[in-house]
């Protein structure tokens, strides 16, 4: 399931608006007025028209994808928005007449953004639910499919990473988040795509949003986005984030393709014009939080245009089958296409090293991307940009004691010593400045430390790779950094 955008809603529109403009002229030189079919959806028409014709709402499935949908927190926390089941919900009253007929939308979407794409037609529907709708609808699907042991790890990792406090909550975070910035989702099991609006939702952007899920609906009856989903597996974050990107990025360029050949200037702006999102959810949201959300939309957009350059719309459908492997290969489309794979990096299991009570509880791997956001908590952004790129591989493990105590280990391979020492420097620094939080912290050769009030942490330059371990216990932490410091 493809929720859009699960992220910053509004600003998110007004974000890829800026940057679909930048290659308006390349793609489109001669741009014509509005398509007549989309302006004669414009009516009259009540209400209710835009309420599901039947009581129950459609089940989401939600797609393990880390940036947005299931997998929302991602790297390296999964915030899981889950796969819920049909959920009774009332169908939106009439209120005033409406300024326009969904379905009458779509039909005029659907030829268009099908051959634009190069892809058989999808004939689901479109419903449009109210912002009341949404609520209810996330705030018993998390109830259900998001249980206490999977938000309680999620919870553990962002505070032992400092990206969380105690007193934020991962739940209502994403709870908030998703209830304020949804603005539509397209749902595989029922077959039809949601807009969520409602008599003053401008039309520009009904059009924007349902061009956006119906190259949703056509990717995933050409591709079967659940199966590649599954496929890459939920230990991997990092390449599902990425593979995140390719499904937002195609969908993000082919939907202002359309919008940018079939909304005049004026609609433009009016689109542009409709974001209300500044404040809210998402400034609240941890800055983590919104570079996650964010990234599959922009760097994805930029990753699929340089496929589109090479091959057009065949590069983008050849992608579905050589996935990127990580999001390095996103942000450097050089290096997906000549194939550099990530390094595998073995991470050894310290359970039988540490006192009784600790077991591990997850295992997934951080990518460039995620380095570098964490990074930026204490360094500046390009030296952190600098030093994420150069990324070979890496793996972290969590465990977790009988007291809710957390530990992480994180090892990090790069691609030569020169990206090597770049990363030391760049870590240590972070460690001293204060990314972590506040704390006393103290630098050797190929050792550094940093002690806070509620957590620890040790970095190890071995000869080819670099160890971070992070943990509420001062002691446990020391002897995670002894037992790794062997190799």
């Amino acid at each position: 399931m493809y929720y859009r955008p699960l992220s910053p809603g509004l600003a998110l529109i007004a974000l890829v608006l800026a940057v679909v403009v930048t290659f308006r002229d390349c793609w489109f030189p001669n741009n014509t007025e509005p398509a007549a079919e989309r302006q004669a959806a414009v009516t009259h028409v009540p209400a209710a028209t835009f309420a599901p014709t039947s009581t129950a709402v459609p089940a989401l499935r939600a797609t393990r994808t880390p940036a947005v949908a299931r997998k929302v927190g991602a790297l390296p926390t999964p915030m899981t928005v889950p796969a819920p089941t049909a959920t009774p919900a009332p169908a939106a009253a009439p209120t005033q007449e409406s300024q326009v007929d969904l379905t009458t939308l779509l039909e005029a979407i659907r030829p268009a953004v099908a051959q634009l794409r190069g892809l058989p037609q999808w004939d689901g529907d479109a419903m449009l639910l109210n912002r009341q709708m949404l609520r209810e609808r996330l705030e018993q699907d998390l109830a259900e499919d998001y249980p206490p042991e999977e938000s309680d790890l999620d919870q553990l990792e962002w505070e032992l990473l400092g990206i969380l406090s105690p007193e934020q909550d991962i739940v209502q975070l994403q709870k908030d988040l998703l209830s304020d910035q949804v603005i539509g989702f397209y749902d595989p099991e029922d077959g039809a795509m949601f807009v969520v609006g409602d008599d003053s939702t401008p039309v520009p952007l009904l059009v924007w949003t349902l061009a956006h899920e119906y190259v949703h609906a056509l990717q995933d009856q050409e591709f079967d986005l659940d199966a590649i989903d599954e496929s890459i597996g939920e230990e991997n974050y990092d390449a599902l984030l990425a593979f995140r990107a390719l499904v937002e990025g195609d969908a993000t360029i082919a939907g202002a393709r359309y919008a940018l050949a079939s909304l005049s200037p004026e609609e433009m702006a009016e689109l542009a014009a409709s974001d209300d999102s500044a404040g809210g959810a998402f400034d609240s949201a941890p800055r983590a939080l919104r570079e996650l959300l964010l990234f599959p939309y922009d760097t994805g957009l930029q990753y699929v245009l340089t496929l589109t350059e090479r091959g057009a719309w065949s590069a983008v459908n050849e992608a579905y089958v050589r996935l990127p492997a990580s999001t390095e290969q996103v942000i450097h489309p050089e290096k997906y296409r000549v194939g550099e794979a990530p390094l595998e990096v073995d991470l050894a299991d310290i359970t039988p090293g540490l006192s009784p009570g600790w077991e591990e509880v997850r295992r997934n791997v951080t990518g460039e991307f995620f380095i570098r956001v964490l990074l930026e908590y204490g360094i500046d952004a390009p030296t952190a940009r600098e030093a994420a790129a150069g990324w070979g591989g890496d793996a972290y493990v969590l465990y977790r004691n009988e007291s809710g105590q957390g530990l992480m280990t994180m090892k990090f391979r790069w691609d030569t010593s020169d990206d090597l020492d770049e990363f030391w420097t760049a870590l240590v620094d972070f460690l001293v400045s204060g990314g972590l939080g506040s704390g006393a912290s103290e630098v050797g050769a190929a050792t550094a430390q940093w002690s806070g009030s509620d957590r620890d942490a040790r970095a190890l330059r071995l000869a080819d790779s670099v160890v971070l371990i992070l943990g509420h216990d001062p002691q446990t932490v020391s002897l995670a950094a002894e037992l790794l410091s062997r190799g």
